[in-house]
């Protein structure tokens, strides 16, 4: 194989812009040759846009050497996002691009999950405050009265509303 010699139509908002850090043409290693190849065709091919976008994003940055900035502007991200998936992909390689971790965050209170419901079931607690309470007295760990309703509704437990007794009530009538 020979070297490749790449070109990229540059963004209109970046014409005219010198910066040493922009090249447009790269000579490119046999190597790094069959590496951009490989990613060339995985920013194309691959299933997930989202994905394709770091790709191309990490393509750009090693194959022209743009700045971030102005491969944000290209590709829709944000130039911080770009440098952090080059630095991905240097650390990593090209696995580390495709992994998807949205929304794979755990509560601290899974840990103690078991014994905060065995708790709750054996003495459900009357309010969320006292359930929060209760949880930092067991496990050392403080969570908002939102956060334990949260926690509670995940493992299919519920507080039950109870209704107020009107002030004129008669009992006599109300066991009849």
């Amino acid at each position: 194989m020979s070297p490749a010699l790449i070109f990229y139509r540059i963004p209109p908002k970046f014409r005219g812009v010198a910066s040493h850090s922009c090249t447009f043409f790269s000579v490119l290693s046999k190597a790094q040759n069959h590496q951009a190849y490989s990613i060339n065709y995985e920013r194309y091919a691959y299933p997930d846009a989202m994905v394709q976008k770091r790709i191309f994003a990490v393509y750009l940055k090693f194959t022209l050497g743009w700045s971030n900035s102005i491969i944000g502007h290209t590709v829709g991200l944000h130039y911080n996002a770009v440098g952090s998936w080059v630095n991905a992909y240097k650390a990593n390689g090209f696995e580390a691009l495709l992994s998807n971790n949205y929304g794979s965050n755990q509560s601290g209170l899974e840990n103690h999950a078991d014994s905060i419901l065995k708790s709750f079931r054996l003495q459900p607690p009357m309010t969320a405050a006292a359930a929060a309470e209760r949880i930092k007295e067991m496990t050392g760990i403080s969570r908002s009265s939102q956060q334990v309703r949260s926690f509670i509704k995940r493992h299919a437990l519920r507080f039950i509303k109870c209704g107020r007794i009107p002030a004129k009530a008669d009992n006599d009538q109300q066991y009849q």
